[in-house]
């Protein structure tokens, strides 16, 4: 747990300082902001495309190996 909320709340502060560096570079910190919004959106909807290769078939394995071997 106290892994994931560090790695969360890096992740948070890494996407800030992106996207204050892409502002800078446009001279607009809104187009930064947007830019990084925009990848997250996109990384989101390609984990919803693969959720089945990601996801769903590691956990049925790993499970059918717990319930299985048992």
């Amino acid at each position: 747990f106290a892994l994931t909320l560090f790695l969360s709340i890096a992740l948070l502060f890494l996407s800030f300082a992106a996207a204050f560096a892409i502002g800078k570079q446009l001279d607009n910190n809104t187009y930064g902001f947007l830019i990084i919004g925009g990848v997250y959106l996109l990384f989101a909807l390609l984990v919803y495309i693969f959720r089945k290769v990601l996801i769903d078939i590691p956990i049925l394995k790993k499970f059918s190996d717990i319930f299985f071997n048992d």
